[in-house]
């Protein structure tokens, strides 16, 4: 008799996208709790193009915190995500995708807009039938407008620089 033992499976791949998808609406939609579903227990983020330092790994506790005091800082922002790349990794998936993220605030000396346009690597990890985000990779390309609206965000929250 033979047996055949069955590859171990990963989610689908069209699984991980939507989880991004979700990720940068909610970020939009202040939706903190969504935001939490689609994050691992340790997030690794690296946006040391745009901030300089280093990559930081917090926990998913710490990074909603975070996140929620910056973009309490915009009136309002957009993240457009789009032209989904996946690759197998070590530890489940990485997405690489192109994104472009509006950014709305009040500057009293400059305009009220500032446009992020780059790539995202984002890095998940299998959770049962589903994802769940344990990194992102920033690489900004371009960018236009007023960029002091992210700072004057930023000032508000953990990000602030001295």
């Amino acid at each position: 008799m033979n047996t055949v033992i069955p590859e171990p499976t990963q989610p689908s791949p069209h699984i991980a996208i939507e989880v991004c998808d979700r990720f940068f609406s909610s970020i939009d939609a202040l939706d903190w709790d969504t935001f939490d579903t689609c994050l691992a227990d340790r997030v690794t983020t690296d946006f040391t193009a745009f901030w300089g330092g280093d990559p930081q790994t917090t926990s998913r506790a710490e990074l909603r915190a975070t996140w929620t005091a910056l973009f309490a800082g915009f009136a309002s922002t957009q993240h457009l995500v789009s032209n989904y790349l996946t690759h197998p990794s070590d530890a489940g998936l990485s997405v690489h995708m192109t994104f472009r993220a509006a950014h709305f605030g009040h500057d009293p000396y400059g305009s009220p807009s500032w446009t992020l346009y780059g790539r995202y690597r984002v890095e998940l990890v299998a959770d049962g039938p589903g994802y769940r985000i344990s990194g992102l990779h920033q690489t900004p390309t371009a960018g236009e407008g007023n960029r002091n609206i992210v700072l004057l965000a930023a000032a508000g929250s953990s990000l602030a620089r001295p």
